[in-house]
């Protein structure tokens, strides 16, 4: 049986908060992850939100770490856990930089990397944040980073910057 587990005080919803949460910081965290590497469980995750609209912040709450940072700590204290985001924002974020994050992680914790990818908050009726997406090209389309970049390349944590297609 494979069993995942979202490491402690990486959110704040209110649903899941526990009383002892406050309390959890780096050093327990890696204890936690540790701990779940040695008893068998199959995936740490670690939930990412970078805009949560105000009206859901009570319920949501706003405290949430990033996760390919959060994941790169944790690999050094385990050894054979997967480790995931749950969920990488894509669109908030550069795609070339987070592409080579991700590339990096994966090799420096052995190949145990799980990208989960989303679009973040429901972006529904009439909420549109104010500000550029990094990941979108000029004319509001997704901005697409073709894996054939990094193709015969060797390592692609150490590997030098591909060469990409000009975006329209």
């Amino acid at each position: 049986m494979l069993v995942s587990l979202t490491v402690p005080n990486n959110q704040r919803v209110k649903t899941l908060l526990q009383p002892w949460q406050d309390e959890v910081g780096g050093p327990q965290i890696a204890e936690v992850a540790a701990l779940a590497d040695r008893l068998g469980f199959s995936r740490l995750a670690i939930a990412e939100h970078f805009l949560i609209p105000a009206d859901h912040v009570e319920l949501s709450g706003s405290h949430y770490l990033h996760a390919v940072t959060s994941l790169a700590y944790l690999a050094g204290v385990t050894s054979r856990i997967r480790l995931a985001s749950n969920v990488t924002i894509l669109p908030l974020q550069d795609p070339v930089v987070q592409a080579k994050q991700w590339a990096v992680l994966d090799w420096l914790s052995g190949g145990r990397a799980d990208l989960m990818a989303g679009a973040g908050w429901p972006l529904g009726q009439g909420r549109r944040p104010r500000l550029r997406h990094l990941g979108r090209a000029a004319d509001g389309r997704p901005a697409r980073l073709d894996r054939r970049a990094w193709r015969d390349r060797g390592d692609p944590a150490t590997a030098p910057a591909p060469q990409l297609p000009a975006l329209p």
